[in-house]
């Protein structure tokens, strides 16, 4: 059996480096388990996407691969079917075949341990735990909200720089900017779902911010985020569309207890385009209450591109 990596990753052979490398990203956003919790497909889905990158990001490999591929899938109709592979093929080149294999047990093993870590970070979450050295407690705890806060943020606001308060820096991108803290720490891709983790130095309270193209609405994007928060046990506190920077913006706060400790998570999802863009803060309530003005400022500054 052939796995067509190509259309695991939704690109077309041959595909450049940069465009694997691009379809990866997507790919892995769209299908993580935090935002499919306990949903075993999803899971298998992501280890098919590692095992493919892990196979055409590597050029030797890829070079070898392409030369099967075409005996495999010539005028073979993959993904049809939805399982992207011939089952009527067998590798010839021993060499790929081992790679193919190693590429298998490891994107397995990369998944088992992400489940993994994603357990031990509910727990560090619920402590306030919201460190630089976990970006997983991020993603699990966030994004499965994905999106929100809404304590009231003012409908209207346009940033464009007029939230920056003295002493504060900007983080620019291609695709956004945002204002935060002149103290805090920015840290660029902390994994393969968020562009930029930036927080306190103490790591109590920080946020990510995200994007993804998509072929979904916002209204559809919401409805899966609420159906993820509402299956992972949290509690949905509260949730409104606002305007931020003129843009339509889902606003949610979740929360959830842990053992004594009630922990709250808010972000904002927002979509310019085909694209969604989202802020995440979260940490143990007080942080987070605490901070409530600073959040709301944080937010009103981003600008998406």
């Amino acid at each position: 059996m052939v796995k067509d990596y190509y259309a695991i990753l939704g690109i077309t052979f041959p595909s450049s480096p940069e465009e694997i490398a691009k379809a990866y990203r997507i790919m892995s956003k769209k299908w993580h388990p935090d935002l499919h919790p306990g949903d075993v497909a999803a899971a298998k889905r992501m280890v098919d996407i590692n095992e493919a990158a892990g196979i055409l990001r590597d050029p030797a490999k890829k070079a070898r691969y392409d030369s099967e591929y075409l005996k495999a899938f010539s005028g073979f109709s993959a993904g049809s079917s939805g399982k992207y592979e011939n089952p009527n093929y067998e590798y010839e080149d021993k060499t790929l075949k081992k790679d193919v294999n190693k590429a298998r047990r490891s994107a397995e093993k990369s998944v088992r341990d992400l489940l993994r870590e994603i357990g031990k970070s509910c727990g560090e979450a619920a402590r306030g735990a919201w460190s630089f050295a976990k970006p997983i407690l991020i993603i699990l705890l966030v994004l499965l909200v994905a999106v929100p806060f809404c304590v009231g943020i003012v409908e209207g606001v346009k940033s464009n720089g007029a939230n920056r308060l003295p002493g504060w820096k900007s983080y620019d991108s291609q695709n956004f900017s945002i204002c935060y803290p002149g103290d805090w720490r920015v840290l660029e891709n902390p994994d393969t779902i968020d562009d930029v983790y930036i927080g306190r130095e103490d790591g109590k309270l920080g946020f990510t911010v995200l994007h993804f193209d998509t072929d979904l609405s916002l209204d559809e994007v919401v409805r899966e985020v609420r159906n993820n928060s509402e299956a992972a046990g949290m509690a949905i506190i509260r949730a409104e569309y606002v305007l931020v920077s003129g843009i339509r913006c889902y606003a949610q706060t979740v929360g959830f207890r842990y053992g004594r400790l009630e922990v709250k998570q808010v972000g904002y999802t927002l979509m310019k385009g085909n694209t969604v863009y989202n802020v995440k803060f979260g940490s143990d309530v007080e942080a987070v209450d605490g901070n409530e003005a600073l959040i709301k400022s944080i937010v009103a500054s981003l600008e998406v591109k």
